[in-house]
């Protein structure tokens, strides 16, 4: 084998070891909006009985947004694996229940 520069011609940089390993894979990363992270962690704190009063009002005074728009947002969330990894547990719940509800519609409309 011949040497260039330093180099050997079957590897990359001088002082690079071609057989070192690529990056090695961690725990998967979840990256979640800070507005997504806060409507995930209000539902969970009124899901928790954290919260009281008027959820409506609730929402307003601290997202500074609709309940229609909260309810949402909230929904499409349910879809998003980064809002999964940030709040397994309450995605999941919200999964099912979401799930009970369009069977319960199904069933209805089949009467």
């Amino acid at each position: 084998m011949s040497e260039v520069a330093g180099q050997d011609e079957n590897r990359g940089a001088p002082g690079e070891d071609a057989a070192a390993p690529g990056p090695v894979a961690g725990p998967e990363v979840h990256v979640l909006d800070p507005a997504d992270a806060a409507i995930l962690d209000l539902e969970d704190a009124w899901q928790h009985g954290r919260l009281s009063g008027d959820k409506a009002t609730v929402i307003h005074d601290r997202l500074e947004i609709s309940s229609p728009r909260y309810h949402q947002r909230l929904n499409g969330l349910l879809d998003d694996p980064d809002a999964a990894g940030y709040a397994p547990a309450l995605v999941n719940r919200l999964r099912r229940v979401r799930e009970g509800s369009r069977q319960a519609r199904s069933a209805r409309r089949l009467g």
